[in-house]
């Protein structure tokens, strides 16, 4: 069953609602939604977020000098779409302020939903399901230029890069900050499939450490992100 999708088999009268409400959201989203969110807001484009992963994992892999080092974390969550628990989206939806009587209707909609199964052909009853749809400070990012702010993360619906110094501390609190979202959100990473690289001036020792800290494997380049080389190398026509 972890395996299916299911597909919404909505009345009219329940998507009138939805876009009644969907509406009513739409011209809040500019508050509630983070600056640094590139995409699904008007004017906002998601090739900002390409341009800046590629200047990052520029700057790391030609960085080869220096005491100071940078890594860049790519993480992959199992399951995004069944993980996040239902008391999470009610806890963020009070924290963002949103009125009692918005909050009981969306949840409404999200906890009312069940499910029926044809087994050989025969409804097979119904399912009702139990889930639906930073430490301030810490991370001191990668340098983008003169008078810029660092870039500690970069983050579009499913891919999230974190970026940051290498040194135990930032990579004990990237580890803390995971281990936090995980327990209240119900969202997993999975360290088999997320990765870690480093910039060219860090040692091996170093690498090893902080890779165990964190227990994701190191690798020479993310491959891709959103669909696009993080970095490029010297094959111009990639």
């Amino acid at each position: 069953m972890a395996q299916f999708r299911s597909i919404a088999l909505c009345n009219t009268i329940a998507k009138i609602i939805f876009k009644a409400l969907a509406l009513r959201l739409k011209k809040y989203l500019p508050i509630v939604i983070s600056d640094t969110q590139s995409a699904f807001i008007p004017k906002r484009n998601i090739t900002d977020n390409v341009l800046l992963a590629y200047e990052a994992h520029h700057m790391l892999k030609s960085k080869k000098s220096g005491k100071v080092g940078y890594m860049s974390i790519k993480l992959d969550m199992l399951k995004a779409y069944d993980r996040i628990e239902w008391r999470f989206l009610r806890a963020m939806l009070i924290q963002l302020k949103f009125p009692p009587k918005w909050i009981s209707l969306i949840m409404e909609y999200v906890e009312s939903v069940s499910y029926s199964v044809l087994v050989n052909g025969q409804q097979a009853g119904f399912i009702k399901p139990g889930r639906g749809v930073c430490l301030r400070g810490v991370l001191s990012g990668i340098p983008m230029g003169k008078n810029v702010d660092p870039m500690t993360h970069l983050m579009f619906a499913n891919d999230t890069l974190l970026l940051g110094q290498v040194t135990v501390v930032e990579a004990t609190a990237i580890k803390q900050i995971l281990d936090t979202y995980e327990t209240w959100s119900g969202q997993l990473v999975s360290s088999t499939k997320s990765t870690i690289m480093f910039s060219r001036n860090m040692d091996g020792a170093t690498r090893t450490t902080t890779t165990a800290t964190v227990g994701m494997p190191k690798v020479q380049s993310h491959g891709k992100n959103l669909g696009l080389l993080t970095t490029i190398g010297f094959v111009r026509n990639q």
